[in-house]
């Protein structure tokens, strides 16, 4: 067993060491705020699960759980099955780089999902392979109701970072405008930082580049 300085908890936390959640068994806090468990799975892994995701049963084991469906189901070699792998990493590993863009700010999988078999069932093959797993609204979950394929061009119009510019009554996001009116994306969002209006940024014409002169 890794070698760990358990934490002593606060007065009003419930101690869960020696509890079984599925798979797992909670040997010890290891760190607080969220308050996470040293977890000794029943295949001999261990894995630090804060203790929301297991008192509301969203981790019920290592990871063997899924190997174990997944194999079961003859879907290990899958190409949706790196997709799925990905998706679960930075919803539910504190570990992963991208953790704090999507489950250190609430964004979790379904826990239908955790069945890698529904997963290819609701979301079927990629149209094409340029496409991508997109969320319907960026601040839900991985589920079935908020998640379609999508292009790149498509998620850049989904991202929350995305700038939304008026003219005329009429509202689109950059990607959108750049293509409706032939002017480069990096070109509009350098208006923008200038403090350009959405009018100006949107009719204003570019200007062509002067021509290179060989001396």
């Amino acid at each position: 067993m890794t070698e760990l300085n358990f934490i002593t908890l606060r007065k009003d936390a419930r101690d869960i060491s020696g509890h079984t959640f599925g798979r797992l068994t909670a040997i010890g806090p290891v760190a607080r705020s969220p308050i996470r468990w040293l977890c000794i799975c029943v295949c001999g892994s261990e894995t630090f699960v804060r203790t929301e995701r297991l008192n509301n049963t969203k981790v019920r084991s290592c990871g063997c759980l899924t190997t174990d469906r997944v194999t079961k189901h003859k879907l290990h070699g899958h190409p949706l099955y790196s997709t799925w792998k990905a998706i679960r990493q930075r919803t539910s590993n504190p570990n992963s780089p991208a953790y704090p863009n999507y489950g250190g700010r609430g964004i979790h999988l379904d826990p239908a999902w955790d069945d890698f078999a529904q997963f290819v069932k609701d979301m079927d093959d990629k149209p094409t392979p340029e496409h991508q797993i997109e969320r319907r609204d960026n601040d839900k979950g991985y589920s079935a109701d908020n998640c379609y394929w999508a292009t790149r061009l498509q998620q850049m119009r989904n991202t929350r970072r995305n700038r939304i510019l008026t003219l005329n009554g009429v509202s689109k996001c950059v990607p959108e405008w750049a293509e409706h009116l032939g002017i480069g994306v990096g070109a509009i969002h350098s208006r923008i930082k200038y403090g350009w209006s959405d009018e100006k940024t949107l009719t204003t014409p570019v200007r062509p580049h002067a021509p290179y002169k060989r001396r």
